[in-house]
């Protein structure tokens, strides 16, 4: 490796004090915390310096913010409505760091230096049939001339790069209410850093070119207990008699698992259970920048978190004809005659490819993503010696839900560490027994978690039919009576306790 010399650092500053970018520093930067490992190259790093290059390295290709105003435990409220009120939380910023190593095989001048960090996103306009690309968001630092490169090289010359590698370390601040990274069939944010080095001529005629993709992840302050999910949900149904269903989670994110619980306390008779599911809607905010004021929705496919039982898709008649067929029946009430009958299982939230996490209020952004859990079960009631009964859904729970994002599932984060010891710890990692990272953790382990949570919150429900006795329940608890076919009604909007 061709030797260079040092020369003092200058800084150029940017919108902060803080960003900046220093010439000729040779730096090496530890993982900030265990799970990205994508970090500076050693100093022992061989180059070859017969070629002119720009190579870009960052410390962490993940960028952590945390908007400010309403904290996550109002993140559904509506403003709009009697009790709505910003809480003023303040918002935690992101930083993109890393350094700009510069290969020039001879002393050279260049025009200057520059690192650039821009989002750009690409929604898809329906009304108008088109895509929108723009740049959302950008800032950059550069290197120019200098007072010491005037003394040294005489006045008119620009940066001077010396012969052999030429680093130069940047730091630039990210605000807490940016756009996130985000990518969905209705559209994608990308963040993109750039360095690069803007020739004068000769071998450096050309600019001289490098980047790389940076994941800005928003997520929630850690309030105590802010990313758990507890849904309790107990009533009494004309239909199903006293019921509890119950849905915990003890890290409600990206990837997570889901605990699921549905007791029957007096199985009618003439019940029978087919299949239950629980399932994710996204929904979708797109806002145009280029048209202000113009704002769409969308809806993505259900996601499923958990089905037991036949897959949908099938006439009424057909339905319990398949679930028959293939003994996937989960319940025949005339077996138990009117005992109790319990149903659990862990179901596991599908990954950042196919579901977007909740989008923070405050995020300024063109794709606002925010998510509805629903809970069905599917059956039908048939008179002893009578035909067999149609096929109904009841969805007993349908609410707007919040999903924290887990910014380690990126893949990027595989490549080694280089690093000893953890100087800073950005992700909390495992903190008091809380899993708040699934990536670290097998699916065996946090399914028997979960198990674990479901069989403590059973002590808690009810096991006294006569609890409810003279109890006003709440409409959301209670069933409707009104009733319609499956058929004809999956793509209408269903209210909590209607029966189809």
């Amino acid at each position: 490796m061709s030797s260079f010399s040092v020369s003092p650092p200058t800084y150029e500053q940017a919108s902060s004090p803080s960003e900046s970018i220093v010439p000729n520093i040779m730096v090496r930067i530890p993982s900030h915390y265990p799970h990205l490992h994508h970090h500076l190259r050693p100093e022992t790093q061989s180059y070859n310096v017969s070629k002119p290059k720009a190579t870009l390295v960052l410390s962490s290709r993940g960028v952590f913010v945390q908007p400010g105003g309403r904290t996550w435990s109002h993140a559904l409220e509506d403003l709009s409505l009697p009790g709505g009120s910003e809480d003023n939380k303040p918002g935690t910023q992101g930083r993109v760091h890393g350094v700009l190593h510069v290969i020039s095989p001879v002393r050279r001048k260049v025009k200057g230096i520059r690192v650039k960090v821009e989002a750009r996103h690409r929604i898809w306009i329906s009304s108008e049939g088109l895509w929108e690309d723009e740049s959302v968001w950008k800032r950059e630092v550069w290197v120019e001339e200098d007072e010491e490169a005037k003394r040294k090289f005489g006045p008119g010359t620009e940066v001077q790069l010396e012969q052999g590698i030429n680093t130069y370390e940047f730091s630039m601040i990210i605000p807490p209410d940016v756009p996130t990274y985000e990518k969905s069939p209705f559209g994608k944010v990308k963040w993109t850093v750039t360095g690069t080095v803007l020739g004068t001529g000769g071998l450096l005629s050309a600019d001289l070119q490098d980047d790389c993709s940076i994941y800005v992840v928003s997520n929630p302050v850690r309030e105590e207990g802010a990313l758990q999910l507890t849904i309790a949900n107990e009533g009494l149904s004309p239909t199903f008699g006293l019921y509890s269903l119950r849905m915990t989670s003890n890290e409600f994110i990206v990837a997570s698992p889901l605990g699921l619980s549905f007791t029957l306390f007096g199985v009618p008779s003439i019940m029978t259970i087919f299949a239950i599911r629980c399932y994710l809607f996204q929904h979708v905010v797109i806002k145009s920048t280029r048209r202000q004021g113009r704002v769409e929705h969308a809806r993505s496919p259900r996601k499923l978190i958990c089905l037991d039982g036949p897959a949908d898709g099938y006439s009424n008649k057909g339905f319990a004809q398949k679930a028959r067929k293939d003994k996937t029946t989960l319940l025949e009430g005339k077996s138990l005659q009117g005992g109790e009958w319990r149903w659990r299982k862990v179901g596991k939230l599908l990954d950042e490819d196919s579901i977007r996490p909740t989008t923070l209020p405050g995020t300024k952004t063109s794709l606002a993503f925010s998510s509805e859990l629903v809970f069905e079960v599917i059956f039908n009631e048939t008179t002893p010696g009578g035909p067999e009964g149609e096929v109904k859904c009841a969805t007993l729970y349908k609410h707007n839900v919040n999903i924290a994002s887990c910014g380690c599932m990126i893949q990027h984060v595989t490549l080694p560490n280089y690093a000893e010891s953890d100087s800073v710890e950005l992700h909390p990692g495992v903190r008091g027994g809380t899993v708040i990272c699934m990536c670290d953790q097998r699916w065996d382990r946090l399914e028997a978690q979960e198990k674990e949570i479901m069989h403590q919150n059973e002590h808690t429900s009810f096991t006294d039919p006569d609890a409810l006795t003279g109890l006003d329940l709440p409409s959301n608890t209670r069933e409707s009576n009104q009733r319609e076919e499956v058929s004809g009604s999956r793509n209408r909007e269903r209210k909590v306790g209607e029966i189809y």
